[in-house]
């Protein structure tokens, strides 16, 4: 049984009217965009699968 679980996942980089806390050392965050339907989006893909037995080196392969 070799399965390869794939799972993505889709973030907007900043949502409107978002608060940060910030520390005093750091600058505030200036995003600027033409409009909002122009925040960047970002995915996370992910796979997960178990190791194989390599039958010709006798050990599992990572």
């Amino acid at each position: 049984m070799n399965y390869v679980h794939l799972d993505e996942k889709w973030f907007y980089f900043a949502k409107d009217k978002q608060h940060f806390y910030m520390a005093d050392h750091e600058e505030d965050l200036h995003l600027t965009v033409k409009n909002k339907k122009y925040i960047i989006k970002v995915m996370f893909l992910v796979a997960v699968a178990r190791p194989r037995w390599d039958s010709k080196n006798h050990k599992v392969c990572e």
